[in-house]
């Protein structure tokens, strides 16, 4: 299913005085966000080819609730054929303090895991990074030592963010131009050219399960249905 994982944090890489452009009755740029996420996901659904319960099907590393009590590492993942990055937890249960997520990765049944990332979890809730490390398997443990955890986890394409970041940082400078700065539309037209030429480089792949397609070439933006 489509989601967007972006932060403000996130949005900065891009916009770096992003905290300074807030009007005065504004403590963040939700609202603008929001905004982002309908405008993508209504550009998907009125697509004749791109549905978006299809698209950003994840990599499943975990996908039980059970309350864990004790250290605890989940089954190796399918092979990852679509190179996805960017890691999700989400917590649902979390008590007697932080708990230890560690991501693994490895080629083949022979080799050694190789730790990709170790996330410390202080609160219930959805953290999301991108990794930079790419195997073809998985696998993810929790480190339990007091307390008790629950939580899922998965792995999902990154591709599908630069469209959530070019549309937030469109409605941010939409915003400001509002306001009478004259600046602002030159940079909202820039992000607006952005976006539309990733949206037309769009290329859906239809394969289930087999070697991905790569003739038309690296510039295309390429999504996979589920």
């Amino acid at each position: 299913m489509l989601k967007n994982y972006l932060i403000e944090d996130d949005l900065k890489a891009y916009i770096p005085e992003l905290d300074e452009l807030l009007y005065t009755e504004g403590s963040n740029w939700n609202k603008e966000k929001q905004a982002a996420e309908m405008k993508v996901m209504t550009d998907f659904m009125n697509s004749s080819h791109l549905r978006p319960i299809y698209l950003r099907n994840d990599l499943t590393l975990r996908n039980s609730l059970t309350v864990l009590s004790a250290n605890y590492s989940d089954a190796v993942t399918i092979e990852d054929i679509y190179s996805r990055t960017r890691l999700i937890i989400v917590t649902t249960v979390l008590t007697g303090g932080n708990k230890v997520v560690t991501l693994q990765g490895r080629d083949a049944a022979t080799d050694v895991w190789t730790t990709i990332e170790t996330v410390t979890i202080t609160a219930i809730g959805t953290r999301s990074l991108v990794i930079t490390d790419m195997y073809k398997f998985y696998r993810i443990t929790a480190t339990v030592t007091a307390g008790t955890f629950a939580y899922k986890s998965s792995l999902t394409r990154i591709p599908y963010d630069l469209l959530y970041l070019y549309q937030w940082a469109m409605q941010v400078y939409w915003q400001c131009a509002k306001r009478g700065e004259d600046q602002y539309w030159l940079k909202y037209t820039e992000m607006k050219k952005e976006y539309d030429s990733l949206w037309l480089s769009i290329v859906v792949d239809n394969s289930s399960g087999g070697s991905i397609d790569e003739s038309n070439g690296s510039k295309y933006l390429r999504l996979q249905r589920g």
